[in-house]
C-alpha cells in the first residue's frame, strides 16, 4: 500500500501544516512511477529510455473485467483452461480472447535426414532424428512446464511431404515423414494451447 493524503493542500489550511502530508503525496507519486517504468532521474535500462517510460506491464491477481462496449476493451488476467496459472486476455463487447495460445514453434533444417540447424526456435530444448532415413521419427522436445498435459494443438509443414503422422506425449512430439527428408530441407510447427 502507498500512502497518498487526498485533499492536500486544502484551501483553509495553512501551508505549513500540510506540508507533511504534501511530501507524503510527493515521494508517493515517485514510488508508483518507479513501478514497472522508468522512474525519475533516471535514463533507464535501454537506449533512450525516458523517465515514465514502461518496462514491463504487472497485473495484480486474475480479474474478471466488466462487460465492454466498442470502443472500449481491457487487457486482464484470468485462468487458462489447460491451467489455471494466470493467462494474459483481452476483452471486447464481442467476447473475451487470448491474447495467444501460442506456446512453442520452430524450423529446423535438414540433410540427409540430420537436423543440421533449429531455427527461429522458441520453448524448445531439442530437436533430434532417431533414425538416419530422413523420413524420421524427429522428436521435438519442449522446454519444461511450456505446455499442461497432452491436449494441445499441433500445426506441422514441411515443403513437398504430403502426408505425416505425429505422437504427442508432453514434453515430446513425434513427427514421421511419408517419404524421406533428403530433399525437403526444412520442417515447421508450432505447439498451441489454452
Amino acid at each position: 500500500m502507498v500512502a497518498y493524503n487526498l485533499g492536500i493542500p486544502d484551501g483553509p489550511n495553512n501551508p505549513s501544516n500540510d506540508q507533511p502530508k504534501m511530501k507524503t503525496n510527493t515521494d508517493a507519486i515517485q514510488t508508483l512511477i518507479s513501478v514497472d517504468h522508468v522512474g525519475f532521474n533516471t535514463n533507464g535500462s535501454a537506449p533512450n529510455g525516458v523517465g515514465g517510460h514502461h518496462l514491463q506491464v504487472s497485473f495484480d491477481g486474475k480479474n474478471l473485467p466488466l462487460a465492454q462496449t466498442d470502443p472500449q476493451s481491457v487487457l486482464f488476467t484470468g485462468s487458462g483452461t489447460a491451467s489455471t496459472i494466470s493467462q494474459l486476455l483481452y476483452r471486447n463487447q464481442n467476447a473475451i480472447f487470448p491474447v495467444s495460445a501460442l506456446r512453442a514453434f520452430g524450423v529446423f533444417q535438414t540433410a540427409s535426414g540430420a537436423v543440421t540447424t533449429l531455427q527461429n526456435s522458441y520453448n524448445l530444448d531439442s530437436v533430434t532424428p532417431i533414425t538416419g532415413s530422413g523420413s524420421g521419427p524427429y522428436v521435438i522436445k519442449l522446454a519444461p512446464n511450456v505446455v499442461t498435459g497432452n491436449d494441445v494443438a499441433i500445426l506441422v509443414s514441411s515443403s513437398g511431404v504430403v502426408t505425416y503422422t505425429y505422437t504427442f506425449t508432453n514434453p515430446n512430439l513425434s513427427i514421421t515423414f511419408s517419404s524421406p527428408l533428403l530433399i525437403f530441407p526444412k520442417v515447421s510447427f508450432a505447439f498451441l494451447q489454452f
